[in-house]
């Protein structure tokens, strides 16, 4: 794990009014790829889900999801996703994964957020402690996505201690850790 430069005065509120709601940034659709996305079951996560581009994709394939929930630590982007009318059976909150969660979720998805965080590995015990079932994370594989707002470049190896299914696919870093809670 490095640590990058990164533009400090990043404002992540005016970023999100500047996309509106039909932006697409992280691309779910290389889940399938790597993990049984289709056989999730219960309650789904999606962490840093900006303007919920990747949540419209998943209610296509998870018809076993019975609650979606959206948090991102942009209020604009929450506020855009509670004003959008294809996302009324979202539940969305303003959340910084960087402290702990009160609710627990079967399922949790997080792609492309821990290059952003100033302690990203809080981050991943805060998640896996809020997991019933399934965690998946994804960050890019040493930067290879350089943006001005990403605080840490990450290695395949930074993963080794939390998750035996940790692989490159996609100039990206992904992780699994599973449970039975």
């Amino acid at each position: 794990m490095k640590r990058i430069e990164t533009n400090k005065n990043f404002d992540w509120n005016e970023f999100y009014r500047s996309k509106g709601t039909n932006w697409r940034d992280k691309d779910y659709r290389f889940l399938v790829k790597y993990f049984p996305i289709h056989t999730l079951t219960g309650t789904l996560l999606d962490v840093g889900c900006g303007v919920g581009d990747g949540i419209r994709y998943l209610k296509t394939i998870c018809p076993e999801i019975t609650n979606f929930y959206g948090i991102d630590f942009s209020e604009e982007a929450i506020k855009i996703n509670r004003k959008n009318h294809e996302m009324k059976d979202v539940i969305f909150y303003n959340h910084n994964i960087e402290q702990p969660f009160t609710k627990k979720f079967d399922n949790i998805i997080c792609l492309q957020v821990l290059e952003h965080l100033q302690h990203p590995f809080l981050a991943i015990h805060n998640l896996i402690k809020t997991t019933k079932t399934n965690l998946i994370i994804s960050t890019p594989n040493q930067n290879a996505r350089p943006d001005s707002d990403h605080v840490w470049s990450f290695e395949v190896d930074d993963f080794n201690e939390i998750s035996n299914d940790c692989f490159i696919g996609e100039n990206n870093i992904y992780l699994g850790v599973y449970k039975n809670e």
